[in-house]
């Protein structure tokens, strides 16, 4: 399909977003509302979903397990965005079975679901975690190259997917793209993520615990860069079959995205260090420069303006 085709496909609403009312599902959604775009929206509920734009008719409920009936309702979709999990970073720290159970099978399940039944799906999108998948490589910046050593089961299992991603794709009729996400930041993220922990510890005035010395250094970038990227990833041919590494490029410590939100909300963080989880990865900063070669896209919105925006919401 070419760019000229996919830009059309955008008003005909030949995209599917499973995972549409989560922290990174919303920020697609609120993409392509803002485009007007009439789309198919599948999460396990819609509690608290803030589109009016998309109307009823477009909102499907389904759970992540009942894959062959999530299929069913794919027909006339070209797109499937999958930006669904059944857990984060930190929901299994030491439990890969559990993580393989919530996770890669129902990823499983639609692969093999999508190969086996009729459909229109031409090209998956899969939202995969550049944060976790590296493991602990150092003090270096990662590349889509860098050997992929995950230290925790929540990054083993999207190496897992996206292994399974690739192995189905060859005999299947549809694409893929798959995005290593790095630590995405803004509001919805439902009391998750350093950014949200530090706001909360600062607008109810209570210790904030932190994990180490604080040192651990993250790629922080914006949801709102997140989803426009994904929409690069949809319309451009050359992203078929490729992965990319997604985030600022540029890696903050605890500390320092702390002094970040004192300095934006004149306001200072009660720290309460507490020791680090074994699993926790001491340094991840992405190298996007294949997304910025191919896709045009690097990260715009800076990690100061994600803050003062999601503070002025609170």
């Amino acid at each position: 399909m070419n760019k000229d085709n996919a830009e059309s496909d955008m008003q005909s609403g030949n995209i599917a977003l499973w995972g549409a009312n989560g922290f990174i599902g919303r920020h697609v959604a609120a993409y392509y509302a803002d485009k007007s775009v009439d789309m198919k929206l599948f999460a396990r509920n819609f509690d608290g979903f803030p589109f009016k734009a998309f109307t009823a008719k477009a909102r499907y409920c389904y759970d992540f397990h009942n894959v062959d009936a999530f299929v069913s309702e794919l027909q006339d979709c070209q797109t499937l965005i999958l930006a669904v999990s059944a857990s984060g970073a930190r929901t299994f720290c030491d439990d890969l079975e559990a993580e393989i159970t919530c996770n890669f099978v129902p990823h499983k399940a639609l692969f093999d679901a999508l190969s086996m039944q009729d459909h229109s799906i031409e090209h998956i999108i899969f939202l995969s975690s550049g944060g976790t998948i590296y493991g602990d490589i150092g003090h270096h910046t990662a590349d889509e190259d860098t050997i992929k050593q995950p230290i925790s089961p929540y990054g083993q299992v999207k190496l897992d997917i996206e292994r399974e991603i690739i192995a189905q794709s060859a005999a299947a009729a549809w694409d893929y793209t798959i995005l290593r996400v790095a630590n995405p930041v803004g509001r919805w993220s439902k009391g998750k993520g350093l950014v949200n922990a530090i706001l909360s510890a600062l607008r109810d005035d209570v210790p904030m615990h932190i994990q180490g010395k604080g040192e651990a250094i993250r790629d922080y970038f914006d949801a709102r860069d997140l989803a426009r990227v994904i929409e690069l990833a949809r319309i451009t041919p050359a992203a078929r079959n490729q992965i990319y590494n997604i985030g600022s490029g540029a890696g903050l410590s605890i500390n320092q995205v702390i002094e970040l939100a004192e300095q934006v909300t004149d306001k200072r963080v009660q720290k309460n260090y507490i020791e680090s989880l074994a699993t926790d990865v001491h340094y991840n900063v992405l190298n996007t420069h294949k997304a910025e070669q191919q896709l045009g896209w690097r990260a715009e919105i800076s990690l100061t303006k994600s803050i003062e925006s999601m503070w002025s919401e609170e």
